[in-house]
């Protein structure tokens, strides 16, 4: 609808799945979105459901996706399937998420789980896909780095320093990894366990 709440909630105004996953989708390193073919696009739940967390999560700034790799997977009895790859690789490019390919397009036909494992070269599509994902999410951990200190981020905090958070209260920073424009931090809570969050948004203070 529009309404712009996320700007000040910080989530969809309708408390449903979408905020369930919004608040975990930050500690997550990649994803992978599937959907059927209806009518020559996406279903009509998951269309809504990919309008509503990405636009969430873009009006409240959270940046829970950002330069997260990210793949779409589609399933058709017959046609329709380039159209909804189509659609659905939109909304990775506005989010700025690494789009992982495999040899063909992500693409497998049938009606149930049976009849797609008969998809002898969609089976493979798949099997490509994930050896390239899992091949991505290897290169980033590398290019990352596990440590930081207070003199190279100026955030007040180093890896191993206690910190606070207004929600989840007290945890120890487990690592400081360099983004595009801000720092991904990883806090391990006492309370509410491991989670990622950007520095700037997370306003966390040393103990």
């Amino acid at each position: 609808i529009a309404c712009k709440s996320c700007v000040t909630k910080v989530k969809c105004i309708f408390n449903d799945i979408v905020n369930e996953f919004l608040d975990i989708a930050i500690n997550y390193d990649g994803f992978i979105f599937g959907t059927p073919v209806h009518w020559g696009a996406m279903a009509g739940n998951m269309a809504s459901f990919m309008d509503r967390i990405f636009y969430a999560d873009f009006c409240s700034n959270k940046q829970s996706f950002l330069l997260k790799p990210t793949a779409g997977v589609i399933s058709a009895r017959r046609a329709g399937t380039t159209a909804t790859f189509d659609q659905i690789n939109k909304y990775f490019a506005l989010m700025q998420m690494p789009i992982i390919s495999s040899r063909y397009w992500n693409i497998v036909h049938g009606t149930n789980a049976q009849e797609v494992q008969m998809d002898i070269e969609g089976m493979q599509v798949m099997r490509i896909l994930g050896r390239n994902m899992a091949y991505f999410l290897k290169c980033k951990k590398l290019s990352k780095s596990s440590k930081g200190g207070v003199a190279s981020t100026g955030l007040g905090y180093s890896v191993g320093d206690t910190i606070e958070h207004s929600k989840f209260g007290r945890g120890k920073v487990i690592s400081i990894e360099s983004g595009e424009r801000d720092y991904m931090v990883s806090v391990k809570f006492e309370q509410a366990g491991l989670k990622k969050m950007l520095a700037g948004f997370a306003r966390l203070k040393k103990i």
